[in-house]
């Protein structure tokens, strides 16, 4: 007998994410990180295809919010395109984190780019 089930999770502002995620997608390719810019389309696809698992597994992973190499982490030149790539990844860690999607990548991740924004 289970008494404890976990709901599947839905996830919330859905279309906001996909345009927060196409624009990071854009900033990454046209400043020549595609391999960054893949890892945010298969988020992409995740979310299109309403495979909300998939999507929680890929943008709580290592492979945006880790060390060097991560989606966060890219080099940006552009001030003004910097500032905006980090102001698309906060909108995107405000929505995982109102879906309940966190780890301490995120909030950490988070808290910096707060500060970098300003």
């Amino acid at each position: 007998m289970i008494l404890f089930k976990k709901k599947p999770k839905t996830i919330q502002r859905k279309e906001e994410l996909k345009v927060d995620i196409n624009d990071i997608i854009s900033i990454l390719k046209a400043t020549g990180h595609s391999p960054q810019a893949t890892i945010m389309e298969s988020a992409l696809i995740a979310l299109e295809m309403n495979n909300d698992l998939e999507f929680i597994r890929i943008s709580k992973s290592i492979d945006i919010w880790g060390g060097s190499g991560a989606v966060w982490e890219v080099n940006i030149d552009d001030i003004s395109l910097l500032k905006r790539f980090y102001n698309k990844l906060l909108n995107f860690c405000d929505i995982l984190i109102e879906n309940n999607i966190k780890n301490h990548w995120i909030r950490s991740r988070m808290n910096l780019l707060n500060r970098l924004v300003i």
